[in-house]
């Protein structure tokens, strides 16, 4: 079992590239402190599940991101590095 220990994003790159932060801050704030009550709600459930956290690594939103823009899609580059995290915690030598 795999914990991906996400969370909404605060800002996003624009139309023009330039980082934009989103109006409703606190509001995503509130969010990402439900999602971490869930996460450590579910690690002291499944102790033994691994975790997946690509907390402060400067990942952002995209405007342009192929399916729309959210505070939940990320920049293409975080999934790459999510993908080599999980082939990282899966693969057995």
């Amino acid at each position: 079992v795999i914990l991906n220990k996400g969370q909404f994003t605060t800002t996003y790159y624009d139309e023009m590239g330039n980082i934009v932060q989103y109006s409703n801050i606190e509001k995503i704030d509130k969010m990402n402190n439900f999602w971490q009550e869930l996460n450590n709600y579910f690690m002291d459930r499944v102790p033994q599940a691994k975790e997946i956290s690509l907390k402060g690594r400067g990942y952002i939103g995209d405007y342009h991101y192929p399916f729309g823009h959210s505070i939940s899609h990320y920049q293409s580059w975080y999934y790459k590095d999510f993908m080599k995290e999980l082939i990282s915690l899966t693969h057995n030598d």
